[in-house]
C-alpha cells in the first residue's frame, strides 16, 4: 500500500498545529495506520498536544498483540488522552488540546476513530463526507 500525507499551516496561524502519521506497513496488529491530530483553535501548546497524541497512539498500537482492532484503537486514544491531561496540568503545556482521527483499512473494510471536530473522511475533491 502506498501512503501519502500533507499538512499546511494555513493563512491564520504562525505555527502548524497539525501532526500526521501514515504507514502502509504493519504496526502491532494493524497492517496500516493513518492518524491526524490538529491543535484546537490556536490553543496554547496545540502543536505539542497533536504531536504527543500521535506519538502515544503509535507506541500503544505497536505493543498490541492478538487483540480486537477496535479495542486497540480505543486503548491508544485513551492512553493519549491521559497523557495530554497530565501534560496540560503543568505550566509548560497548560491549556493544550487537539482533535484527531485515525483510520485503519483492511481489504474492503475500514475502521475510523474520531475525537473532537476533525472530519475523518473526504471525497476526491477534499470535501468532508463524515463528521
Amino acid at each position: 500500500m502506498k501512503t501519502f500525507s500533507i499538512t499546511d499551516v494555513g493563512m491564520v496561524r504562525q505555527v502548524n498545529q497539525d501532526y500526521v502519521f501514515t504507514t502502509g506497513k504493519p504496526l502491532g496488529i494493524l497492517q496500516n495506520l493513518f492518524v491526524v491530530a490538529d491543535g484546537m483553535g490556536g490553543h496554547q501548546a496545540g502543536d505539542y498536544a497533536s504531536k504527543c497524541t500521535v506519538e502515544v497512539m503509535i507506541k500503544e498500537i505497536a505493543k498490541s498483540e492478538g487483540e480486537d482492532i477496535e479495542r486497540v484503537l480505543v486503548k491508544a486514544i485513551k492512553a493519549a488522552n491521559r497523557e495530554i491531561i497530565k501534560e496540560a496540568s503543568g505550566d509548560e503545556h497548560q491549556g493544550d488540546g487537539n482533535n484527531g482521527c485515525c483510520r485503519y483499512c483492511e481489504r474492503t473494510d475500514a475502521v475510523f476513530c474520531q475525537c473532537g471536530r476533525q472530519p475523518s473522511v473526504s471525497d476526491q475533491s477534499g470535501n468532508p463526507t463524515a463528521k
